[in-house]
């Protein structure tokens, strides 16, 4: 049965005040307090609240035994990982084609972070060098498509003519942009004319995995 001690047990392993608990369980502080200085028996609709609200273990809310909290695996979104697609951090590579050969496995919480939408997302693999330190070859890199307006200093994805590259965007005047290299040692920057050349923005580069091997 749930005791007193037990529900302050709870209360402080969260790190909650007496107020602060009670409007998580949506009942009164008084009452949470009695039921916690056992001058009444917890009701089913206080058992209820708090195996909703705070992923509490039943047997350790009874009994005492086991866990305190129920271990629940972090939310996952599955994001297309292109593989046969490349995006050259380097002097450009062609699209092969967009067929999808896996999905990657991304906590919800780092989308979140990210700003990513989430249903206008694919990995994609860089090859080449000219974005090191930032991206290195073969690293895995998340294109949100929705976001194509460009922002100064931000990575994308550029399709110009028939490569598909990863630079980072400098914002000249109008239509006037400059493709820019992390590696400045070794790449020059490419002036390129969005209304005049034959160029697309494919998306914005917002996280990236790289294999420690």
């Amino acid at each position: 049965m749930l005791t007193g001690n037990r529900l302050k047990e709870i209360r402080e392993a969260k790190k909650l005040t007496l107020l602060e608990l009670s409007d998580l369980l949506q009942i009164s502080d008084r009452t949470l307090g009695s039921y916690e200085r056992e001058e009444r028996k917890p009701s089913a609709e206080l058992i209820e609240a708090l195996l909703t609200h705070l992923q509490l273990s039943p047997e350790w809310l009874f009994t005492g035994k086991g866990k305190m909290f129920v271990e629940t695996k972090p939310s996952v979104i599955k994001i297309p990982f292109r593989s046969e697609i490349e995006a050259a951090a380097g002097n450009g590579c062609y699209v092969y084609n967009e067929n999808i050969t896996e999905f990657i496995e991304v906590p919800e919480k780092i989308i979140k972070e990210i700003n990513a939408n989430s249903e206008q997302s694919d990995f994609i693999l860089a090859r080449g060098d000219s974005m090191e330190p930032t991206i290195y070859n073969k690293d895995k890199i998340l294109i949100d498509r929705s976001k194509i307006e460009l922002k100064d200093s931000r990575i994308y994805v550029v399709r110009l003519e028939d490569r598909i590259l990863v630079k980072r965007i400098q914002k000249i005047k109008g239509a006037e942009i400059v493709l820019i290299s992390d590696n400045k040692d070794f790449y020059s920057p490419i002036p390129v004319n969005l209304i005049n050349d034959d160029v697309t923005i494919c998306g914005q580069v917002l996280w990236m995995m790289r294999e420690l091997i």
